[in-house]
């Protein structure tokens, strides 16, 4: 997929699937009904509604929309995937990899953003 002029290694099924884990993660830990509605095409509403908000920010060609939306949509999605993948695996090392990648970011934030700015 082409970004602005950058080409990137995401693609429209993975954004898709990334988008995905929220509604997976909702049926899972929040009970929300299994039934799905499709388009007409045959798309899940849950993929169809971002896979058209992508698509008309891409459109749209500008950079700086981009990075407003797209980038940060991108890294809230990945992180809730990764929360999903983590809670969903059964493997051990997958798990304490896991805690120790949200330990290490906590701190990291917190140092971040402790930083105090003075004169």
């Amino acid at each position: 997929m082409k970004i602005g002029l950058m080409e990137t290694p995401f693609s429209y099924h993975g954004i898709a699937h990334t988008f995905n884990s929220v509604h997976r993660l909702a049926v899972m830990l929040f009970g929300i009904s299994k039934e799905e509605s499709y388009t007409d095409d045959g798309i899940s509403h849950w993929v169809d509604l971002p896979h058209k908000i992508f698509s008309l920010v891409l459109e749209q060609n500008n950079s700086i929309l981009i990075a407003v939306l797209v980038v940060p949509a991108i890294a809230v999605f990945s992180a809730v995937s990764f929360v999903e993948t983590t809670i969903m695996s059964n493997n051990p090392m997958i798990l304490t990899v896991s805690c120790i990648l949200l330990a290490t970011a906590v701190v990291a934030s917190r140092r971040f953003f402790s930083i105090k700015i003075t004169k």
